[in-house]
């Protein structure tokens, strides 16, 4: 529902990748709101930034069950919500309101209380969780960004972004089975979209906030033998890790 939402209106989210120009000029008041004809930035330039997110909600699709639970299919539980994330970035602010920013994130989410999962028979079958650690994920994105000016301090955007995310596992426990799988690593390409507004506090510097979605890729594991050894790799697995996040975070330019 939200990521649809999201993704078919950018307007309703608020990106964690953009700065505000440095120096818009308005042409004054006038009836419906402030005339932004003439507003441009005074020229191209450099800008920072730094944010951190929190998650409004996670959705994983889910693949089949490690080879432990024999020919039970995997439903979920190595994936249950992101607990926070931050980034901080460098980006070029053109003239034509347009934008591209390099930005470097960190993420990590927690697991569900219980591996869940359908026996041979059809029926829903859980297992607690005993032992699992969160699974991390480092993001490296490049974003480009388009600027709408509304007043002399505030201005809208819209933006996408592409990336690599690194996603790290770590070993996964529950009650009967013992070790059910082994952390992995895996690189997956990442993608977001978004939008939102800025709010100039001198002409240097200022906050943002809003919503984006962002799709990281998939995750790995490691199937476990009968000895509880690691083995090849499950077919286990969490694909398609999406995260909607309300980002705050404050930009300089320079």
């Amino acid at each position: 529902m939200y990521k649809k939402l999201i993704m078919s209106v950018a307007a309703l989210g608020l990106s964690t990748g953009v700065a505000l120009a440095d120096g818009y000029e308005s042409s004054g008041y006038e009836a419906g709101g402030y005339e932004a004809a003439n507003a441009g930035a005074k020229g191209d330039y450099f800008f920072g930034q730094i944010d951190y997110s929190i998650n409004i909600k996670t959705d994983v699709t889910s693949e089949s069950a490690p080879a432990s639970v024999g020919s039970a299919a995997y439903t979920g539980g190595m994936i249950d919500e992101f607990d926070s994330s931050w980034g901080v970035g460098i980006g070029y602010r053109y003239a034509n309101n347009v934008a591209a920013i390099v930005r470097y994130e960190e993420a990590s989410t927690s697991s569900d209380p219980a591996l869940r999962f359908v026996d041979v028979n059809g029926s829903s079958q859980t297992r607690t969780v005993t032992d699992s650690g969160d699974t991390d994920i480092t993001n490296i994105m490049l974003e480009a960004a388009y600027f709408m000016p509304y007043s002399e301090k505030v201005e809208f955007f819209v933006l996408g972004g592409l990336g690599r995310a690194e996603i790290e596992t770590q070993d996964l426990s529950v009650t009967t089975f013992g070790l059910v799988g082994c952390g992995d690593q895996e690189t997956s390409t990442s993608y977001r979209l978004g939008a939102g507004a800025t709010y100039e506090m001198t002409r240097a510097a200022g906050f943002y906030a809003g919503v984006t979605y962002t799709n990281y890729g998939d995750l790995a594991a490691k199937n476990v033998d009968s000895n509880q050894n690691c083995s090849v790799r499950s077919g286990s697995q969490d694909v398609d890790i999406e995260s909607q996040d309300l980002r705050i975070g404050y930009y300089i330019n320079f």
